[in-house]
């Protein structure tokens, strides 16, 4: 048995509002569908999903534009979201926390829309697929909504010059040239399957990193986020750039004006751990293979190097 797909009420509003903003009567349009202005408003209130559609068709032709999922996520950007996504976007420090919580609350939305995340290395590919069938009305517009939305929370944490390696749209509504002038991006695939939008994490502006460098406490939060990330297999300087959407240059100099050196800290955290699991019994080679080193040998001569003791002796003291 089938399910009828349902998404947010309050989807279909920026579509109204830009209807309004291009100088037509809203209502007339609203007047055609079995829901009221407070369904618009209200949270947690949901509709059938080809409705939305039909609004977002509607607007469309009503005003002429092949791209209104486009302007319409302009009107409003994130306050059409629900509170619990737009948390998880404004009070995550870095692009991938920001959008692994996004992705955790994407039910909210409504039923029968995906939206996915891969990495591969430092290549991010973010699909999202619409609750409307291909062949419904709005189904277009509807999609070019959603990758606007996301291109709008790429760049809360990037710049907002910010663009993409690539996008693929499945739209065939939209030209080309039309994407191009609404996302930024010289990368289009005209013959693409699938809605996504790729880009590399090491893809960090000069605006991103004097923000950093300028925020209030950007020392407290980046000590944070690697006292949190050190025992990760890829810590490293790049690693915690590409966290924060930074160069690793700025990182650098943060941890400088505060006396601390990266290598240092990593190996002062390692030797530290290191410490406490012989101390606790474990072998030397256990030790070594937890904390990523590639032999016992190379772990003790580390140790050695950082504590003036060997691992032998810090063990025997247990």
């Amino acid at each position: 048995m089938k399910t009828l797909p349902i998404g947010l009420a309050k989807l279909a509003s920026p579509f109204l509002h830009y209807l309004q903003q291009s100088g037509h009567n809203p209502a007339l349009l609203r007047q055609m569908f079995p829901f009221e202005q407070a369904d618009l408003e209200g949270c947690g209130r949901y509709l059938p999903s080809y409705a939305i559609g039909l609004v977002a068709e509607g607007a469309a032709q009503l005003t002429g534009k092949a791209d209104l999922g486009f302007r319409a996520a302009e009107v409003m950007g994130f306050s059409v979201l629900p509170q619990p996504m737009r948390q998880a976007i404004t009070q995550s420090d870095d692009v991938l926390t920001g959008l692994v919580r996004t992705l955790e609350q994407q039910h909210l939305l409504g039923s029968h829309a995906r939206l996915e995340m891969s990495v591969s290395g430092n290549l991010v590919t973010l699909s999202h697929q619409s609750a409307l069938s291909v062949r419904s009305r709005g189904h277009d517009h509807a999609t070019n909504f959603t990758t606007a939305m996301l291109l709008a929370l790429l760049r809360h944490y990037f710049s907002d010059q910010w663009t993409p390696m690539e996008i693929g749209m499945a739209d065939r509504r939209i030209s080309p040239e039309l994407l191009q002038q609404q996302t930024g991006c010289s990368q289009v695939l005209e013959d693409s399957d699938q809605n996504q939008i790729r880009f590399w994490l090491s893809q960090a502006s000069e605006e991103a990193s004097l923000q950093f460098e300028q925020n209030s406490e950007p020392f407290e939060r980046l000590m944070a986020v690697m006292n949190a990330y050190w025992r990760h297999p890829q810590f490293s300087l790049e690693f915690v750039a590409h966290l924060f959407g930074v160069s690793e240059r700025t990182v650098q100099r943060l941890l400088a004006r505060h006396g601390v050196r990266f290598r240092d800290y990593h190996n002062g955290k390692k030797a530290e751990e290191a410490q406490n699991m012989l101390r606790r019994g474990q072998t030397v080679a256990q030790v070594a293979e937890q904390l990523g080193y590639s032999d016992p040998s190379n772990f003790s001569r580390a140790l050695k190097r950082q504590t003036r003791c060997c691992p032998s002796v810090l063990r025997a003291t247990n």
